[in-house]
């Protein structure tokens, strides 16, 4: 099973994680989260879209 995992910058305090993996070249798991920066160097979710439960679904947080 082949993972890969994105970190991309959003603009200043936000960015944007992204993982999946890949099986056969189908997507078989993946997670996207926004996250913010609460102190320098500090990050922390506030959004999450996963499959971590067998199904897609969107989790909040309060940072």
């Amino acid at each position: 099973m082949a993972e890969k995992t994105y970190l991309i910058r959003l603009g200043e305090g936000a960015r944007k994680r992204h993982d999946h993996k890949t099986e056969k070249g189908q997507v078989v798991a993946f997670m996207v989260q926004l996250e913010v920066e609460v102190e320098e160097g500090v990050w922390r979710p506030v959004l999450r879209y996963d499959c971590a439960h067998d199904f897609a679904h969107k989790d909040r947080y309060n940072p």
